[in-house]
Formats: structure tokens, C-alpha cells, sequence
């Protein structure tokens, strides 16, 4: 049975589908989960089939991103929890996008568990924590995007393939890439940019709704947060910022909205390692928490320092991590362990 004849069995006798996408969903979560999710709707409606195909995400979703085509049906569920937790408890089947471990859907998690659904994995981060029945899995692959795209292209059904989908796509891959500027990006991944513009893709449309769409308090943030919270460590040729809840408060920073603000702690020269640390005691009941971004340049493993020391994972150059505790106390413990990854810090690539 080729690919093409595996996934039109698979989803040919299922009715209720749930495409889940991880907390705090970036754009190449939600690009990729809104074009599966068009996508999928296509091909039912072309056979005269029907099935409900629900894009649940476990946070709120940025505002920059709302303009893509199918993101006003996404189910969030700090708004309606109940739904979202009907759907998932309906499933016959699962998409996991963007991420592969139930603890990145955090209070959903255990609905997610309890399923007995077969699941569908289309994810490019390390060690998957789920059994798929139908895996597009590639920790070289430059997104998540990347895969959704070569799942809709293996149904062999070029007909149902619009200028919707291919944004989203497009988006996803832009986000994930920074622009297509990470190492990440290889010379399929610009074939695959090619094949999306064939489709009425306009590279500027995109990148101005996602980042020329800053509120004067968000930009005023990324200011106060730049002036005064950034750490620079020479001798271990690292940046970071640590920003507290009260940050958030003053400004008013919603979810989505601290995105792209690490990638200034890498603007320095010489810097290897760029880390942003954020309050999110918010976000957990009150519980102390603090959230991690990790980036690198050349061949620094944030992936494994953040699996190792902070209960996380990702990429090579770009991981993220937790800690339940406060930030005075995440920062020391961050500083402690630095030591880790001096070896990679101080040697040439």
C-alpha cells in the first residue's frame, strides 16, 4: 500500500478529528494546524463525506496571528474549557502538530492521556513521547510546516490545495526560520517556498501582518526590557534577560507577545548563547514558574542542556525549558549551570 492509499484509508472512517497544538502556540504551530485542518475539510467534502475537524489550542493565541484564514474557529481553551475538552474526549483521531509530549498542552494533558484514539504525529523536535499510527516526525526538518506540507502533498490531491493552505504553510516556515535565516534552512526547504509562492503567496503580505503589527506597548516592552533587563556575560560569551511578572503587568504583555524578544540577546557580538527568562507565575495559578527560551550559534547544544538541567527540550540552536520556582531563584540556578556548556561556549566551530 503506497502513502497515498494508507492516509485516504486512515481518515476515511473517521468523523470527528482533533488537531491539537502546543501552549503558547507560535506560528508555525498554528500555520501548519490550519492547513491541515482546510486541508483535511477539502478532501472530505470532495468524496461527499463529512467529519468535524477542531483545531484546539491550550493557551490564547496571539494577536499577530489571527489574521490567518480558519484562525477565528480555533478553540482556545482558557475561553472554553468544556469545549475543548468535549472534542478531545470525542476524537477518533489526534493530530499532534508542533509538538510531541502531552505535557506541552499543559491542563489538557491528561484528557489528551486518557484518549484511545490512533494518533497522527507531525512534528519536528526531539525524543517523541507518543505511539503514532501515522508519523511525519524529521528533528532535521526546519518546522513543523515543512511536514504538514509533505503530509497534504502525500494524499497525491493537488486540486485541494489553495492559496489559504500555502499561507499558512508559508507562514510557519517563515516564523520557524527566522525569516529563512537559521542553519536550519536547506535547499529543499526553498523548493518548497518556491511551490508555495506558485500558489499565490505574497512574501511581503505575510511578513508585515506578523511583524509590522507591533502595539506601541508591546514595542515599549521589547525598549524596557532590552534597556534594562539584558545581563551580558563575556567570559562566557552569553546574553540574557530575565523579565519579571511586574513587566508583563506594566505593559500589558498578552500571549504570543514576548515572541522574537530573544533573538536580540544573540544581536551582540560574540555572543553564543542568548537566554530569555520570563515570570509566568500568571499563567500557573499563582505557582511560582518561570518559562526558557534558549538560543545558540554554531554547534552549541541547547537542546541538551535544556532536556538536562530544565526540564525541556528543542533544537539544536533553539530550545525551551521550566522551572517551578521563582526568577531570583531560576537565574541563579541558570548562572550555576552555565559552567555546563563552556566547552562549547569557548570552542571555534
Amino acid at each position: 500500500m503506497n502513502t497515498a492509499d494508507r492516509l485516504r484509508e486512515f481518515f476515511s472512517n473517521k468523523r470527528n478529528i482533533a488537531i491539537l497544538i502546543h501552549r503558547n502556540p507560535d506560528g508555525d504551530a498554528i500555520g501548519s494546524a490550519l492547513a491541515v485542518q482546510r486541508f483535511l475539510n477539502k478532501w472530505f467534502d470532495k468524496y461527499g463525506k463529512t467529519a468535524n475537524i477542531t483545531v484546539i489550542s491550550p493557551s490564547l493565541i496571539a494577536y499577530f496571528l489571527e489574521w490567518l484564514p480558519g484562525a477565528e474557529n480555533i478553540i482556545r481553551y482558557p475561553e472554553t474549557p468544556d469545549k475543548a475538552r468535549s472534542v478531545l474526549k470525542e476524537a477518533d483521531a489526534i493530530i499532534y502538530v508542533d509538538f510531541n509530549a502531552p505535557t506541552r498542552i499543559d491542563e489538557l494533558s491528561e484528557d489528551l492521556i486518557a484518549s484511545t484514539a490512533p494518533v497522527v504525529l507531525i512534528d519536528h523536535h526531539r525524543d517523541p513521547q507518543v505511539n503514532p499510527q501515522i508519523s511525519y516526525w524529521d528533528p532535521e526538518a526546519a518546522s513543523a510546516a515543512q511536514l504538514a506540507w509533505k503530509f497534504i502533498n502525500d494524499f497525491q490531491e493537488p486540486d485541494l490545495i489553495d492559496r489559504e493552505i500555502a499561507e499558512c504553510i508559508y507562514t510557519g516556515i517563515m516564523t520557524d526560520t527566522g525569516s529563512f535565516r537559521f542553519s536550519s534552512v536547506t535547499p529543499e526547504v526553498h523548493r518548497i517556498v518556491a511551490d508555495l509562492l506558485e500558489y499565490g503567496v505574497n512574501p511581503d503580505k505575510v511578513y508585515s501582518l506578523i511583524y509590522h503589527r507591533f502595539s506601541l506597548r508591546r514595542l515599549q516592552f521589547f525598549g524596557h526590557s532590552i534597556t534594562f533587563r539584558i545581563r551580558h556575560l563575556p567570559e562566557f560569551k552569553t546574553t540574557y534577560m530575565a523579565i519579571p511578572l511586574e513587566d508583563l503587568q506594566r505593559f500589558n504583555i498578552g500571549p504570543g507577545e514576548t515572541e522574537g524578544l530573544v533573538n536580540y540577546t544573540l544581536a551582540i557580538e560574540g555572543t553564543r548563547l542568548g537566554v530569555l527568562m520570563i515570570d509566568r507565575t500568571r499563567e500557573n495559578k499563582g505557582n511560582p514558574m518561570v518559562r526558557f527560551s534558549f538560543r545558540s550559534k554554531g554547534n552549541v547544544h541547547v537542546d541538551q542542556f535544556a532536556r538536562q538541567f530544565f526540564n525541556g527540550g528543542g533544537h539544536h540552536n533553539a530550545a525551551g525549558g521550566t522551572l517551578y520556582t521563582t526568577l531570583e531563584e531560576a537565574e541563579t540556578y541558570f548562572l550555576q549551570k552555565l559552567s555546563h556548556l563552556l566547552p562549547e561556549l569557548t570552542k571555534e566551530d
